[in-house]
């Protein structure tokens, strides 16, 4: 399994509008294997570290390239939206 670590950052953006980008991958990421493992919204509201499993590298660099996705993740009101990935590994 390949594992990435994502850091959101709302940057003022409303969280709701964060969920509904996130509701919108769910289906995507299942169309790849893939699943998000865990999140953890930052008691302080500075946003939320989220856990993704991929089956590999190649279907996650897929999934980040898929234009449905690149399309969600440009919605105006996510203009803010701060996100940082970082593959890990469990150990």
């Amino acid at each position: 399994m390949y594992c990435v670590l994502l850091f959101v950052d709302p940057n003022g953006a409303d969280f709701r509008d964060v969920e509904a980008l996130e509701a919108a991958s769910f289906p995507i990421l299942a169309e790849y294997g893939a699943e998000r493992l865990f999140c953890l919204r930052h008691l302080d509201g500075t946003g939320e570290t989220q856990l993704y499993g991929f089956p590999d590298e190649e279907t996650y660099e897929a999934y980040m390239q898929d234009k449905r996705m690149i399309s969600a993740r440009a919605a105006p009101a996510l203009e803010q939206l701060e996100t940082r990935f970082l593959p890990v590994a469990m150990i």
